[in-house]
């Protein structure tokens, strides 16, 4: 697991964390990087964005596979894995603190008990669900980040992942053909069939996952330790990762609730494929979850269109936006951004200070900037605009109701996923969005648009990632 650590000069000092600790930074430096030298770590340099002060990151370094094996020598080779959460259900303060649930009462935060029973028991049914997937994602040759490394390395280092490298990409891609049984699909070759005591009626089948089939015919070999390459030059941001086989081991999910409220937030976070990039804002990478395999078949990923703001319409207003909600005088791009932000902003001092910077913010962390620059008085002039294309919804801006909304479409995601389950379909959820195998698109889309329609009474618009 990587180790965070700072190379800068203001830290050694008097009142700075290491120089609390008696810490020379000669010598610590000195000892870092001699490790370093003798392969013992291994690591990457931090840095400090200067334009935008927010924006840093301390040097990172972690054991290499020398030192590892010293380990395994002393431990025997055995491996310590992540386990699932106890309680599938988080709720946080203001302060995004955990708060303690092992003495809540009925009513205590805007839940009875049992609604929060039903919803814990719903979860914790969906990841045994999803524990029995076999999610794997190949990557022929794939351009990631750096950033994605150092998460993958911690996945890798947790055991959410298990890495392969890849032996043969045409004998995995010529002689491998899919199996379809009951909702879950594996693959056999011409040559050797795994498939025994199949019976006429399709009834029974012992398959052998993909992952094993794989393994058996020598096309993929587990790696035991892998380092992240070393990124000698800061302005290198990419690196073409090729021939790796990659097991998604961790697919459960929790529901996150906010602001000491069951009534706020409640999305799912946690599992690997939501934290899979499918784009970056500022550098061109590869779409990574276009290419997962779910019990060895393509995936599509379906997802709500303008969901927030349509909400705001279909529930509280009773009515369908005609058009494109995001259409007009700037690009469509920037509109979205700042319309989401401004639902989600709060300016309880009756001004539009902390609109204008939670805008001016989102749309340079995107890499979004329109014409005029992101001056408070051009950013003024975006909010009125999307004031004027939506008056009917001019009251909700700067409301914070943005964290509402999410326990709506998080109640829907819920459903989603739920309703999928009982149909034996693995839905994964990327917020507002799901990832199944291609073969289940129509039953997504249209539980996605029944468990809508169901929350806010009318029928959503849906796009394919």
């Amino acid at each position: 697991m990587p180790t965070r650590y700072s190379r800068r000069a203001a830290s050694f000092t008097a009142s700075g964390w290491y120089g609390r600790h008696w810490f020379s930074r000669a010598v610590f430096l000195k000892a870092v990087d001699a490790l370093a030298e003798m392969d013992i770590i291994d690591g990457l340099l931090g840095f400090n964005d200067r334009r935008n002060k927010k924006k840093a990151r301390q040097s990172r370094y972690w054991a290499t596979d020398f030192l590892k094996s010293k380990f395994d020598e002393f431990l025997g080779g055995q491996v310590v894995e992540r386990l699932p959460a106890e309680r599938p259900i988080s709720l946080r303060d203001k302060d995004k603190e955990n708060i303690s649930l092992e003495k809540m009462v009925d009513g205590q935060y805007g839940i009875s008990m049992p609604e929060y029973y039903e919803m814990e028991d719903r979860l914790n049914v969906y990841n045994d669900f999803a524990a029995k997937q076999e999610v794997l994602l190949p990557l022929e040759s794939a351009v990631v980040t750096y950033d994605f490394l150092l998460k993958l390395r911690l996945w890798y280092t947790k055991g959410m992942i298990d890495l392969y490298k890849v032996e043969n990409w045409e004998e995995i891609s010529s002689h491998l053909i899919l199996y379809n049984y009951k909702d879950t699909s594996y693959l056999h070759t011409y040559r050797n069939t795994y498939i025994t005591n199949s019976k006429l009626n399709n009834k029974y089948f012992n398959t052998i996952p993909l992952l094993e089939q794989l393994s058996i015919n020598g096309n993929i070999k587990k790696i035991q330790h892998w380092n992240i390459p070393y990124n000698k030059h800061k302005s290198k941001k990419t690196i073409i990762l090729e021939n790796f086989f990659i097991h998604i081991k961790w697919n459960y999910v929790k529901r996150v609730f906010n602001n000491s409220t069951f009534l706020d937030g409640g999305r799912c976070y946690g599992n690997v494929i939501q934290s899979l990039p499918n784009r970056s804002r500022k550098i061109e990478i590869t779409p990574l979850r276009g290419k997962l395999l779910i019990n060895g078949y393509e995936t599509v990923e379906l997802d709500y269109k303008s969901i927030h703001p349509s909400i705001l319409y279909n529930k509280y207003l009773n009515m369908k936006y005609e058009g494109d909600l995001y259409e007009g005088d700037y690009d469509r791009k920037i509109v979205k951004y700042a319309f989401l932000t401004m639902l989600n902003s709060k300016d309880t001092d009756g001004t539009r200070k902390n609109t204008i910077n939670g805008i001016r913010k989102k749309l340079y962390d995107e890499g979004c900037f329109p014409d005029g620059g992101l001056t408070d008085e051009n950013l003024l002039k975006l909010i009125e605009f999307i004031e004027d294309k939506h008056p009917l919804i001019k009251s909700f801006i700067g409301s914070g109701i943005g964290i509402q909304l999410m326990r709506i479409d998080s109640d829907i995601a819920s459903d989603v996923m739920e309703n999928l389950r009982i149909k034996n379909i693995f839905a994964s959820p990327v917020h507002d969005s799901f990832v199944v195998k291609k073969q289940h698109e129509q039953e997504l889309r249209e539980e996605m648009e029944r468990c809508y329609f169901k929350h806010a009474g009318y029928v959503p618009m849906i796009d394919k990632k």
